[in-house]
Order: structure tokens, then sequence, then C-alpha cells
């Protein structure tokens, strides 16, 4: 069976494990949620950084893409296993791209290195070290490669490698990796059309990725030579490329980005870290991104005072339309962090009033419950333990104990935080919540003055076993004296 058909997408794993996470992430998700720089980090550094895992047999997995003008970015991305890996979900039957692997290159790659170099040759400041001859290794791991050409120019020593097929992004990176290490830099040279490449489809679709798989590992940025060039160059006596470069800009609230081509001579690019490139188009995005994540946490923070969110996922989903470029794993902490203190500036205005309205007229005099059970219903999607039902002398009592004046009378000065504890011992409707009472006395700012007062422990002293209540008073108890913390912030 193939593991890959043009009129089907069903995925070799189904399934992978972020192992950053630990969540499980579907190939459908990763489509949709990864943008296209980040599917390309992935595809360069999953094998190194062994974060996605196979669901099924828990083996490091490669992410793998064909070409799909229906899907997000052009390509549909799909993992699939490495060859030495037994797994279920795994298919056998090698791809053309990887029959591929292993045949010597060909004539067009031999043309194309020998007009580098014959072109190299009658320029100033170039110099030839060798001709696919030499291998370079790496001084921390000793791994080695051979680049097509390696040069110097302007002190500065440079592998050519000529790229006109598929190639493993592993491969890719890792030459990049030798070459850094070396203090040394890579120029990538591929062919300029996918027309050049083979007549065969698939080999077509990975040349195409190929190019994307060597851009995204430098800066975004890739190279062509031509006749034409190599005739240009000689006549300037510069070396000049087609520099092919990810273009983002900002559209509709999302980066898009356009791949755009300039000839330039090699003295005009920047060598940075074994890149070169003429447009740094990660350093582009990420401008673009936190340009966009300032305006997405602005429209976040509207949104919060606009809708009221009553939970975060759903805080999420009303962000999503709004930043289109949020990203879950570097912007979900400071979402989390707004979305928080607005939740907890509101639970505390709840607090400030809840203590209003036991201190209201309408409590005082008539003992009015209306306010009490319309605000129950607004927050019924909230654990905090307000219900219409619930018993609103114990409430009262309890705020009392806390430390919290309601009156002129029911205050510390009159001791009300003492007297409010009595009924818990001495009243039969308050009895059952006494565990509230003492519990109220621990957390009171005031709890050693009401332990130490001899009505309480003479109360205690003489207690009796009793049957203990529990409700949503216990709850809205817990909920009271959370955080944020009015009790105790009333009393500072």
């Amino acid at each position: 069976m193939n593991s890959w058909s043009s009129t089907t997408k069903i995925p070799q794993i189904p399934i992978v494990i972020d192992s950053k996470t630990n969540e499980h992430v579907s190939i459908i998700g990763m489509n949709y949620l990864y943008a296209k720089d980040e599917l390309a980090y992935v595809r360069l550094n999953n094998l190194r950084e062994q974060r996605f895992r196979c669901y099924r047999c828990k083996h490091v997995v490669i992410l793998s893409c064909r070409s799909d003008p229906d899907s997000l970015h052009g390509h549909y991305y799909f993992f699939r296993h490495t060859p030495d890996v037994q797994c279920e979900w795994r298919y056998d039957s090698p791809s053309k791209a990887e029959i591929y692997q292993g045949v010597q290159e060909g004539f067009r790659h031999y043309e194309l290195k020998q007009l580098i170099a014959n072109t190299l040759n009658q320029l100033n400041g170039w110099t030839i070290i060798s001709i696919d001859k030499k291998f370079v290794y790496s001084p921390k791991t000793n791994e080695r490669t051979k680049p097509d050409l390696l040069a110097t120019f302007g002190g500065k020593e440079i592998a050519i490698e000529i790229q006109l097929r598929g190639e493993s992004p592993l491969r890719i990176l890792k030459r990049h990796e030798i070459h850094k290490e070396r203090e040394a830099y890579i120029l990538w040279v591929t062919s300029n059309s996918r027309g050049h490449t083979s007549d065969d489809e698939n080999e077509s679709i990975d040349f195409r990725q190929v190019h994307k798989d060597i851009a995204y590992s430098n800066r975004g940025n890739r190279y062509i030579f031509t006749k034409e060039l190599a005739a240009e160059s000689v006549k300037r006596g510069k070396f000049i490329l087609t520099a092919v470069y990810e273009y983002p800009e900002i559209n509709d609230k999302a980066i898009k980005t356009s791949w755009q081509s300039i000839n330039v001579p090699v003295d005009d690019l920047t060598f940075d870290s074994g890149n070169i490139y003429f447009v740094d188009s990660v350093k582009l995005q990420a401008v673009l991104r936190d340009r966009l994540r300032s305006e997405g946490l602005l429209s976040a923070k509207k949104l919060l005072t606009t809708k009221r969110p009553d939970s975060f996922e759903n805080f999420q989903m009303l962000v999503k339309p709004v930043w289109p470029t949020f990203d879950k794993d570097e912007d979900i902490l400071r979402l989390k962090s707004m979305y928080d203190e607005d939740f907890n500036e509101r639970q505390l205005k709840l607090k400030k009033s809840i203590v209003r309205y036991f201190q209201s007229a309408s409590w005082r005099t008539r003992m009015d419950g209306k306010w009490w059970k319309n605000t129950a219903l607004a927050v019924s999607a909230h654990n905090f333990g307000i219900k219409s039902e619930s018993d609103l002398r114990i409430v009262e009592k309890i705020i009392l104990i806390l430390g919290i004046p309601l009156s002129e009378h029911l205050c510390i000065d009159h001791k009300s935080h003492i007297r409010a504890c009595h009924y818990f011992f001495d009243s039969k409707s308050f009895i059952p919540y006494r565990h509230l009472c003492k519990a109220a006395m621990i957390e009171s700012v005031h709890g050693t003055e009401i332990l130490l007062h001899p009505t309480i422990t003479s109360r205690i002293e003489k207690e009796s076993k009793i049957v203990v209540k529990s409700d949503d008073l216990d709850r809205f108890y817990e909920w009271f004296i959370s955080a944020p913390n009015l009790h105790k912030s009333l009393l500072q």
C-alpha cells in the first residue's frame, strides 16, 4: 500500500504526542494550528529535539509533506516513521523520493558546478579550495560533509552546495551546523523552476519542498545561478546570484508571505552565523508578529470589558478571530495572565458588592433577598457557591467573624466579630454550620482575639458533637476567603 495517494489524505500517523506539552496532536490540528515557519522548524529539528512521537509506538517521527493547493500552506503535512522503526501504523512501501536517495548526481548538477567554478576563477577575491573533493569536519561532533565547491572570499570560507532534487531537511540542517561550527558559511544554489528538475510529478513536488527547507534553514533565502548570471558576473567582476527570499507583510491581521527575487552580488549579502542571506525573513516576521501581538493583546483586553467571557476557554474562542496570529506556545501564558487579572478584578468587585449588600438598608431593615437571587442567577456559570436558596443569616455572621464591619454598630469596636460566633454555638439553625464559624475564626485577622475570648473558650469547652451540614455555603466560604482576598485587604 502506498503511503500517499492523490485522491486521499489518510495519514500514516494520525496522532502524535507532543512531549513539550504532553498533549495529543492530530495531523489535522498540525496542518491548521501551525504556521509555515513553525512547520519548517519541526521538519528541520524534530529528530534532534525529539518533540513529536508516534502515539502508537512512541518513536520519534519525521514531518513530511506533499503538494496540495487546497491545504492551508500549499502543502499537506503528515508524520511518518524513520526507516528503522516497526509500527502498526507504518506503511512499508518506499516512495519515489526515497528511491531517488542515493542516486548519483546527474549531468545538470555537474554542469552547474562547473559553471560556478569557471565563473569564480575569473573573479578577483575568490579562491577555489576544492571542487567536490575535500571533506570538512565539525570541531565539536567530528561529523563531516563534502561540499560541491569550497572557496574563500573576503577572508571567509564558503561552502557552495548545489541542490536540484529533494533532500532530507535533517541533512540540510546538519550541513548548516557543521559549517557554522567551523565558523564558515554555506551558500545553497537551487534550480530556478519546477520544470527543470524531473518529468516525474513526485520528484517535482519534493523539489518544490526542498526550496522551502533550504530557505527556512537560511533565514528565508535561497539562490539561483544561470548562464546569464555567469556572463553578468564576469562582465561586472562580481559573483551575481538571484536571491529568492520570503517577504512577509501584514494583511487582514495576519502575516502573509510571498516569494520575491532580485539579482544581487555576493558582496551585498549578509554573512551571519553560518548563514548567507539578502533579507532576514525570520527577523522581519518576528517584528511583524510582535506588532500583531501588541494589537492582539489590545483587542483581547477590549473583549474582556465588552464580552465578559465566563471561562478562559471561551475567552480563547473570542480572541481567535481578532488575533489570527495568536501562538499558543508563546502567547498562552500572557493571555491567561490577562484573563486571570481581569477575572480576579471581577471577583473582587463581586465580593465588595456582597459586603455592600449586607451593609444596605434593604438587608439591614427588610432582609430583602432580591439582590442575592439576581446575583446568584448572573454568576450561575461559576462555582462560587452563591445560590438563591442560601441562608443569608449564615453568610452575614461569617462576614462579621472575618472582621468586616456591616454597620455603625456591627463592627469590631462593638465586638460584633465575637458575638457573631455565639450564634453557631447557641442557635439551633446555626449549629450545623459551626465548622464554618471555626474556619472563619482561624482565617479572621482577629482570630487570636476571638479564640482567647472567655465567651468563646467556655463554649468550645462545653460543645457537644453535632451533625455538620455541608452545602453550597461551604463552597461560598472557600471562594470568599480565596484570592483575591477581600477581608484582609479591607483591614490593611
